[in-house]
């Protein structure tokens, strides 16, 4: 992927994100219909990750995904994760939603994800997931993760 494409995805990313935290949702209960729909997707995946199905869990994801996992120095894509995932690697696994936005054929979800890996490690991480609608199919293409290494602002 070129670098203006690049550039030019992180400036739309970042007017979502800013649109989301300007229209925050209350709580899940409050949800409608659709955004109910997209956090299921993403239980869902999560759930695929916890029982070794790579595929399970990539299938969230577009196949022109754009993601920033923090285990890379620079974005990457599906492929790349696709190879670099570890079947089983996730040993018990938490989501805290912070918030589920739809802007038509477009949404954004933001939360925390809480995993123990094998290793029996702990990582808290900042999750954002930018999906689009295409063929009536839910799909990210745009993901950026954040190790939570000050607490206090991960809730």
């Amino acid at each position: 992927m070129k670098l203006g494409t690049i550039y030019k995805v992180s400036i739309a990313l970042l007017s979502i994100i800013i649109g989301v935290l300007w229209g925050f949702q209350a709580s899940a209960g409050e949800w409608s219909a659709v955004q109910k729909e997209i956090w299921q997707m993403e239980e869902r995946a999560w759930w695929s990750m916890e029982q070794g199905d790579i595929d399970g869990y990539l299938n969230i994801f577009s196949e022109d995904l754009i993601a920033w996992p923090t285990w890379t120095k620079e974005p990457v894509i599906k492929g790349y994760i696709r190879k670099n995932l570890i079947p089983g690697g996730v040993k018990s696994s938490e989501l805290k939603p912070l918030a589920v936005k739809v802007f038509g054929d477009t949404a954004i979800t933001m939360y925390i994800y809480h995993m123990v890996d094998v290793t029996v490690t702990t990582h808290k991480v900042a999750v954002t997931h930018t999906w689009i609608k295409r063929g009536g199919t839910w799909r990210v293409i745009g993901s950026m993760t954040a190790n939570c290494v000050r607490p206090h602002l991960c809730p």
